[in-house]
């Protein structure tokens, strides 16, 4: 009976670290400078890394306090003007939508240059680390796409952008453009 009962505790054990067991390395980029942007992907990553997952995360926005399993890469965004570049959104709304498409176009290029210039993803880049997972900010990131190949290792985009064209493009969604307005108007 005590042998019984040995054997189940040992089971038990067994399967209460099945899930450390199954852990991941995950990269997480998500370069838009953008706080809204960052926190509907961070309680996942916290989540993740609390499941024993290992998680690289490249953003603007570093963990306040530093969080078991997560690894900040931290890109360095310019503060300077942040209460005029709001205003000049607001503005925009009055331009041409050409006019807005370009500048979304600069500001996601130079979001993407942020990761790509930035020295330690470079490092990154450089060595042999390899992860299981990416996870991506999708919002015309394509450049970055290449990760995936780089670390040959498959890819989860998200977006914390409404729904866009674009987007359901990359995973086969349909949007009647007739009554789903696309930002990106395509």
């Amino acid at each position: 009976m005590c042998a019984i009962k040995c054997i189940a505790i040992v089971v038990w054990i067994l399967m209460c670290s099945l899930n450390s067991l199954e852990s991941a390395k995950i990269l997480a980029v998500h370069p838009i400078p953008g706080p809204s942007h960052y926190m509907f992907i961070q309680s996942y990553l916290k989540r993740l890394a609390a499941r024993g997952h290992e998680i690289t995360s490249v953003s603007p926005f570093p963990q306040k306090t530093p969080i078991k399993n997560i690894r900040d890469l931290t890109l360095q965004i310019d503060k300077s003007g942040h209460k005029e570049r709001i205003i000049n959104l607001i503005e925009e709304a009055y331009e041409s939508k050409l006019d807005q498409l370009k500048r979304v176009r600069d500001y996601v290029t130079s979001s993407s240059l942020l990761v790509l210039r930035n020295e330690e993803f470079q490092k990154l880049l450089r060595s042999d680390e390899q992860f299981d997972l990416i996870i991506i900010e999708v919002f015309c990131q394509d450049s970055l796409y290449a990760l995936g190949q780089h670390f040959r290792a498959p890819m989860i985009g998200v977006s914390p952008f409404s729904t866009d064209v674009v987007i359901d493009e990359l995973v086969d969604n349909i949007s009647p453009v007739a009554y789903v307005p696309s930002p990106t108007g395509k």
